[in-house]
């Protein structure tokens, strides 16, 4: 995918456990991670790595769905289909974890707003069209319209939320 928008020549993948990463200390000047927390449960493990490999004053941004303040979640998602793997993280949680971990938070943003609205958007234009302009179907498998219902659901009624936090 780096080659279809020219980066191909600086951009390299590396697969690994995000609790114990195949990097040295202070690697690199700037970490990311989206939509990853959801199914680790040794999120300090996760944070603790990632501030290890930043040099000093480094950015680190964290968007995931987190778990909202109105009840359990509806099940399947994409990202879980069973309690066993769901592992949302309070808000209030995620600054301690991410403060724990040595990171100052110099931004945070609940996105959940622009999240319904972005999948409203999708699912107004698949009714217009008869298709959808982006599914997850062919990799997540023939329950992924339960789960697009649930995560709207989830939404809506705030038992999840969005969030981006930026740390340095």
């Amino acid at each position: 995918m780096s080659d279809w928008v020219r980066l191909g020549d600086r951009v390299s993948f590396h697969q690994g456990d995000a609790t114990d990463l195949p990097f040295s200390d202070n690697e690199f000047d700037a970490d990311m991670t989206i939509h990853v927390g959801m199914n680790i449960p040794d999120k300090d493990k996760v944070y603790a790595e990632a501030r290890r490999v930043l040099n000093p004053g480094a950015r680190f941004v964290v968007y995931d769905i987190l778990k909202g303040d109105s009840g359990e979640i509806f099940l399947p998602v994409p990202w879980a289909r069973s309690v066993a793997i769901n592992h949302l993280a309070t808000l209030e949680y995620m600054r301690s974890l991410l403060t724990d971990a040595g990171f100052t938070i110099i931004a945070d943003e609940d996105s959940t707003e622009r999240s319904i609205a972005f999948f409203q958007e999708q699912a107004a234009r698949t009714a217009q069209s008869g298709r959808a302009r982006i599914t997850f179907h062919p990799f997540l498998g023939d329950d992924f319209p339960q789960m697009s219902v649930n995560m709207m659901r989830n939404l809506n009624e705030k038992r999840i939320r969005t969030f981006t936090f930026v740390c340095r």
